[in-house]
Parts: structure tokens; sequence; C-alpha cells
């Protein structure tokens, strides 16, 4: 995903390229916001712009091998861990492709949504202990194409107690090269001792404007009827 096919959020899109520019990157970065808003995929393209071997000036190349990896969410070097139901699976591994055709649906979907992609019942999903062991084990080998290994944790306020004490140990003692990047639809349910160790990135609503622009294009409405769709939106997808 390139940093162009994400709505909005000019500001926050060059602070994560200057991140790269600069090579100071926070080890552990949590991205909170409103499933609408974009945490998602701007954290996915940060992710590709990171991993980009041809970077542009203020996007990743798109053509470039890690790319294209990127763009079938199949970096090895890339890991996701997400809110599964327990009585179907313990741990993300088992749903990478459900999980891949989501985000290339609609990369603004929402935890009801991916509930509803898994699970017939409905029922609540978690980030159990067993996905920690998962991600303990993902992080100690080595990366694939000798840079960066990124965690990718989505909805992480799912998490239970023993999988938060198991991410707050990692989060303490990081490994040289791994980048952490949570994201959040609600800070008050993560434990403050993990929001210390991370570097917080409230993603806002979406800009009227860009929002208008987008529905415009992608749905053929005329600039009245997106402008108004958009209002009501209130800058969430």
């Amino acid at each position: 995903m390139l940093f162009k096919d994400v709505i909005g959020q000019r500001d926050l899109k060059q602070s994560l390229i200057n991140q790269v520019k600069r090579g100071k990157i926070p080890h552990a970065q949590l991205f909170n916001g409103q499933s609408g808003y974009g945490a998602l995929p701007l954290a996915i393209a940060f992710v590709q712009y990171l991993f980009c071997v041809n970077k542009q000036e203020n996007d990743s190349c798109g053509t470039c091998p890690s790319c294209k990896k990127m763009q079938e969410l199949q970096h090895p070097d890339l890991h996701f861990a997400f809110p599964m139901v327990q009585g179907i699976s313990h741990v993300s591994n088992t749903h990478l492709e459900p999980w891949r055709e989501i985000i290339k649906e609609n990369p603004y979907f929402d935890l009801y949504s991916w509930i509803q992609k898994i699970d017939t019942k409905e029922r609540k999903p978690i980030i159990g202990v067993h996905e920690s062991k998962e991600i303990i084990k993902k992080l100690n080998l080595k990366s694939f194409e000798g840079g960066y290994k990124v965690m990718l944790m989505w909805q992480i306020e799912q998490m239970n107690m023993d999988c938060s004490n198991k991410l707050l140990k990692i989060l303490e003692e990081p490994q040289d090269k791994t980048l952490f990047i949570l994201i959040s639809s609600s800070l008050d349910a993560i434990l403050p001792t993990i929001l210390s160790r991370t570097h917080v990135f409230n993603i806002p609503r979406i800009e009227h404007n860009e929002l208008s622009s987008y529905l415009s294009s992608e749905f053929n409405m005329s600039e009245e009827e997106a402008s108004t769709n958009a209002s009501f939106s209130e800058g969430n997808l």
C-alpha cells in the first residue's frame, strides 16, 4: 500500500517518512484512532516505505520486489497479530488468508467486520497468551531480507492480561532492528506501562475535503453529494 492510497493524514505521512529519512525510528509505535480514520492502512504504507529499496521523496516506489510483496501482504519480514475467537484458533497464523482478504477488500474495516468474516456465531475475539508466544518465536527469527523485522498488532486493546504482560516484557528488552507497530482504537483499555514504552500517534478523523474528494472519485458522486456524505460520516470512513 502506498501513502497516496491512504486518504488524507498528510502531516502524519510526512512525520513517518521523516523517521525513515533521518534513521530515527522508535522501536515501538502506537497508532491510535477509529478504524475508519485509517490507522491500519497508514501503518501498512509506512512499513512498505520502510522496506522499499527505491524510496521516492514522499512515497515508496510501488514496483521493487519489496513493494510487490507488501502489496500482497506477503513480505517475510512483516508479521501480523490480531484478535481471534479462541473457539476457532488461539493464534493469528491460522487466519492469515482471510486477514489479507479483508485488508485488500477494505483496509478501513473495524473489529465487528473482522468478527463477521471469521465467525458465524460472532463471538468476542481476544489476543491471548498463545499469540504472545508466537510473537516471541517470530521475532527470534533472523530478518529474511537483512533489514527490519516488523510486528504489526491490530486492536491491541483486545489483549488479555497474560498477553499484555508478555508484550510489556518484549517492549522493555527490544531487539535490534525490530519494530513494533501497535494499532488501537481505545487507549484507555491499554496498560499504562505499555503506553509509556511506545511513541503514540493519535490518528485524527479524515479531513472533510479529502474524504469528499475520495467519495466523489470512488463512488461517482456529485461534489454536493460527496460533501454531504463526508459531513455525515464525521471523518470516519
